[in-house]
């Protein structure tokens, strides 16, 4: 028993211990403003305090900064002097001194708070019923006494332009006792144009407290004075509001007055015994008596007066209100200039009404706005009183059918709309348009048109983002509810811009109320002007067209697995703004199920009907995402497709201007990149999609090629993304493509790459020319391409950069025609000038009739103007060290007695697109025969011989950049270093004058103090530069001629036929 007291004592001095270190710690104000600034954690964005202490009889708090969406409140002292053990024994809450001084709000940059899923519910209460009404004292008890000693509390609240300071003091506060408070404040407007610059508030609050815990009197005086601004005077506007305890009854009253003049004025009456509440309200206020105290609120010149008597029974569950409303506007132009039309008008309703449970009887609504001229705006008249009850928490009318309301608009401003389109700005001219409202039994009812509805040069402007401009609009609704069924009509659709009709024809939509999404029934049949549809500001990021119509007839019913559709779209007389190519027709037709966002099934022909061919295409689609990823089937298949069409449709749709962002031309100066490590991807780029997509046509058309027999199919999950097999005829030569990427999870470079491509004996010469003739192509030739590629990465992005390949071209025979490009225009016309300054220093005929030039232009003309090969090989590769490698350019002709022999390759540089990084390649010019005479001639022919007899000529690089390949200037360099020997008779200075200028060297073949001074400007200009050169060369090779001196000639081995084109 001992040993049990023993340890009953010692657990009692650890609770007792526990007890005394817990209230050390819970006392604690470090401990104390932890917990705080925890507890506030999320609550808002930030919080600070620099001290906060609570005990049981004060709460202490010193520097509280708190930010929650912009807006700043600061807290200097609160004290707050209570009793925490009358609270706990007595049932009080007994405040001795409440103080807060420094409090300060500052809204200048507070944002608009999104409303919460609660705030957005905005569905009305259609249980309808009596407002619930018992009293203020009578049915009013203070739970608890309250003690309220001293109320000491002043701060300052700051918003944008104004500034309010203001305090708030009394106390008094107790059973038995009349408390009281009193407000004042000072508010400076600094809004320019502001109709008074300060308004100064004061108020007293008085109220009673029974013994009882009941309250008897509330009394509220206060006043607002105005005065500075655009006030001529200041003015002062008195607010009182009473409620009072009488024997038998409560009286309340409310009114508002300005210089003894009333405004406003609320007297009710309630009387506890028969629960009943009988009052008025009457005002008469005219914008004069407000505009000092409005703070730069927008309102019309107008006059308000209202009448309007109400009853209350509780215990019969009735209220009944009715009263008539006048409201006068005037000059509205000067309030709103789009209003000019409207002037001034007067809008008078008169309203009656009986409400009790779940019912509404309408006896009286009338409502008409009519212009100072007599133009009625807005006609609402009652045909007949009838009642609205709630049955199953549904509206049902009285039964009797018949018209019960109309409703007629006639040239009512659009900007009146404005309220009911939020962020919206409309202008344009005025609404008109007019309904009748009947019913036909209990359950049914219908809102009919009696006249379109239409508005004139409509203009939306959303988010200061313009949507439609300048357009009319036109329809006939009609609504039907029978039961759960609505149907809508809407016929005569008519959206127009001047003469052009860009939306037109009607709509249908029939469903259940109660199970809407599942039993929409909609159907379409619009057309319109489709390029006049999208110049309008919302589609002009899509408008490619300069002219073509359209038409869509739609039909969704319900399905037994979702919505089937049955639509077509049809595109008519389409014409491209951008090459004014024409497309007679495009149609597209898809049938199937839709679920939702879950389970989509369509499919459907695609037919394009073009000048000369038409694609005829069969396009099924399948997605379901029940699963959690998009799994996907997509098949598109059919005897034809043109390519052209469809580049034609994506270009009428997307934004004609939009120019892609040109590189910058590559720079022997650029600044290295500097590394930074690449986080791997956890995932695969194409994660949560699976399936397939294939593809297969009999033929294809792309520009002047043919493709026949494409077979291709992708196939994608969360592992791999393959390409395979992708494969066809192009043009009559084989051709088969192979791309798959493995994805690796958590491996440092999970994207494993692998391709190949096998091309046979294609006819390049019917792929470069634009009309498919190889004759008119710059190269001709049978070309068999092989190639391997493969590579690892750790994302997708960088794959194409690290990727290692093998290329193997062979080709031959054929033709090259080297001076057959786009440029050549500026090729001769840079040629000739030279050629004319050449002749107009040495005068005459001298360049051309001299021999070392007549060599020269032999050569050229050998070398640039046709060589008919025999053989093109191009081998290149890429290894580790990323680098591309050309092992082998080899070009040989046996006709022209010519073979051009290369390597080199393209250097590799971190962090600059592979396009621009610097390209070189050695390259090499071989000759044997006659030529092999005219290299010699010339001073440029070497001693090396290869094995199959052709002598070494001069040697020049291919350089640049992928982007921008230099293909002359160093061949120039190595042919014009030789005209000063084979021009006789002209000054160096004089040759250097003409030549410096064009190639960038002088006579002794190195670059001019101009050149070195100029090179960052001349890498700019590499294009323009290497035009000038082939201009150059194309002007020596051929001097100017009379027509009498223009005969053909033949040049040494030079091929019997060639025509450059």
């Amino acid at each position: 028993m001992k040993k049990f007291l023993k340890i009953i004592l010692i657990l009692a001095v650890l609770v007792v211990l526990l007890l005394v270190i817990g209230g050390i710690v819970i006392t604690r104000p470090g401990f104390q403003k932890s917990v705080f600034l925890s507890a506030m954690e999320g609550s808002v964005d930030s919080v600070q305090v620099e001290t906060l202490q609570a005990g049981t009889s004060k709460v202490a708090i010193k520097g509280l900064d708190i930010e929650q969406n912009g807006a700043i409140v600061k807290l200097g002292d609160l004290t707050l002097n209570y009793s925490l053990w009358d609270y706990i024994f007595d049932k009080e809450i007994r405040i001795d001194v409440l103080a807060i001084k420094g409090l300060y709000v500052d809204t200048t940059n507070m944002k608009p708070s999104e409303k919460s899923d609660k705030d957005k519910d905005d569905s009305p209460n259609v249980d309808g019923g009596v407002p619930e009404f018992k009293g203020i004292f009578e049915n009013t008890e203070i739970p608890v006494k309250i003690f309220i000693g001293k109320v000491d509390i002043d701060g300052e609240v700051r918003m944008p332009n104004r500034q309010l300071t203001f305090a708030l003091n009394g106390g008094d506060i107790a059973p038995g006792k009349e408390g009281n408070l009193t407000i004042s404040g000072q508010l400076k407007d600094q809004t320019p144009g502001a109709a008074a610059s300060q308004l100064s508030v004061n108020g007293a609050l008085t109220l009673n407290q029974t013994t009882g815990q009941k309250l008897d009197n509330i009394t509220f005086n206060g006043d607002i004075s105005a005065s500075g601004g655009n006030l001529t005077s200041p003015a002062k506007m008195t607010i009182a509001l009473t409620a009072e305890k009488q024997a038998a009854t409560e009286t309340y009253a409310f009114t508002v007055s300005t210089n003894s003049q009333q405004l406003a004025n609320l007297q009710s009456t309630f009387s506890p015994k028969t629960e009943s509440l009988d009052g008025s309200f009457t005002a008469n206020i005219d914008r004069a008596d407000l505009a000092p105290f409005l703070m730069g609120a927008d309102l019309p010149d107008f006059t308000l007066t209202m009448d309007e008597k109400f009853q209350l029974d509780g215990k019969a569950d009735k209220f009944d209100v009715a009263g008539t409303l006048q409201l006068d506007l005037r000059n509205l132009a000067q309030w709103k200039p789009e209003l000019a039309d409207v002037g001034s008008g007067t809008l008078k309703a008169t309203l009656k009404s009986t409400i009790v449970p779940k019912q509404v009887l309408l006896e009286t609504l009338d409502a008409n706005f009519v212009t100072a001229d007599g133009r009625k705006l807005l006609a609402i008249d009652l045909k007949r009183k009838f009642t609205i009850k709630t049955v199953d928490g549904k509206p049902q009318l009285d039964g009797q059918p018949g018209e019960l309301l109309s409703i007629a608009l006639s040239n009512l401003p659009v900007d009146w709309l404005s309220p009911f389109a939020p962020n919206m700005k409309l202008s344009g001219d005025n609404i008109s348009g007019a309904a009748t409202f009947s019913g036909t039994d209990a359950d049914s009812f219908s809102v009919k048109s009696t006249q379109p509805w239409q508005v004139g040069r409509l203009s939306v402007v959303k988010d200061g983002k313009p949507l439609l401009d300048s357009v009319d609009i036109q329809m006939t609704p009609d609504v039907a509810v029978k039961g759960k069924d609505l149907t809508v009509t809407v016929n005569n659709v008519l959206l127009a811009s001047g003469t052009k009709k860009l939306i037109q024809g009607k709509f249908d939509l029939a469903a259940n109320m109660e199970e809407f999404a599942k039993t929409t029934n909609v159907t379409l049949d619009l057309s319109g002007d489709l390029a006049k549809l999208q110049a309008q500001p919302m589609l002009a990021a899509y408008a490619g067209l300069a002219g073509g119509n359209y038409s869509l007839k739609a039909n969704v019913v319900p399905g037994d697995s979702g919505m089937d559709i049955d639509a077509t779209l049809a595109l008519i007389d389409l014409t491209s703004k951008k090459t004014f190519v024409q497309l007679p027709s495009a149609t597209l037709s898809v049938k199937g199920t839709v679920d939702g966002s879950d389970n989509i099934n369509l499919q459907g022909p695609l037919v394009i009907k073009g000048v000369a061919r038409t694609t005829d295409a069969q396009i099924v689609a399948k997605i379901d995402r029940t699963k959690g990823v998009n799994d996907f089937q997509l098949d598109i298949t059919g005897n034809t497709l043109v390519y052209d069409q469809l580049n034609f449709l994506m270009d009428a749709f997307k934004d004609p201007n939009a120019v892609a962002k040109a590189a910058p031309p590559p720079s022997a100066n650029q600044p290295k990149v500097k590394q930074t490590t690449v986080e791997p991807d956890k995932i695969a780029v194409w994660d949560g999609n699976q399936g397939e997509a294939n593809l297969k046509f009999t033929k294809v058309y792309w520009d002047v090629n043919q493709v026949d027999n494409l077979e291709g199919k992708l196939v994608i999950n969360a592992e791999t993304l393959r390409l395979t097999p992708f494969k066809a005829t192009l043009n009559g030569a084989p051709v088969e493509l192979k791309t798959i990427i493995d994805f690796r999870k958590g491996n440092p470079k999970p994207y494993l790459f692998d391709a190949s491509l096998d091309l046979q004996q294609l006819e390049v010469g019917t792929m470069l020319s634009k009309d498919g003739n190889p004759k008119n192509s710059s190269v001709t030739g049978p070309f068999t391409i092989k190639g391997s590629a493969n590579g690892e990465a750790p994302t997708l992005g960088l794959l194409t950069e690290s990727a290692l390949f093998d290329f193997d071209l062979k080709g031959g025979p054929g033709i090259v025609r080297t001076l057959q490009q786009n440029n050549v225009v500026g090729v001769a016309a840079g040629g000739l000038s030279l050629v004319s300054s050449l002749a107009g220093l040495a005068g005459g005929d001298t360049i051309s009739q001299n021999p070392g030039i007549q060599n020269l232009n032999a050569l050229l003309d050998a070398i640039s103007k046709e060589i008919n090969y025999d053989q093109i090989s191009f081998v290149a590769d890429r290894k580790e060290n990323l680098n591309i490698n050309v092992q082998e350019f080899l070009l040989v002709s046996s006709t022209n007695n010519l073979k051009f022999k290369g390597n080199g390759g393209i250097t590799y540089q971190a962090g600059v697109p592979m396009k621009q990084q610097p390209l070189v390649i050695n390259s090499q010019i071989w000759t044997k025969g006659k030529q092999a005479e005219l290299f010699n001639k010339i001073g440029i022919l070497g001693q090396e011989k290869d094995k199959d007899g052709y002598q070494a000529g001069p040697r020049f690089d291919i350089t640049g950049s992928m982007a921008s390949v230099d293909y002359y200037s160093s061949l120039a360099k190595s042919l014009i270093t030789n005209v000063p020997n084979l021009v006789g008779g002209l000054g160096g200075g004089a040759l250097e004058s003409i030549i410096s200028p064009i190639t960038g060297f002088g006579k002794d073949g190195q670059p001019t103090d101009q050149t070195k001074t100029e090179q960052t400007e001349k890498d700019k200009q590499n294009q323009e530069a290497t035009n000038a050169v082939g201009g150059l060369l194309k002007g020596l090779l051929k001097p100017k001629q009379t027509p009498q001196q223009q005969q053909p000639s033949t040049q040494p081995d030079a091929p019997e036929s060639g025509n450059s084109n």
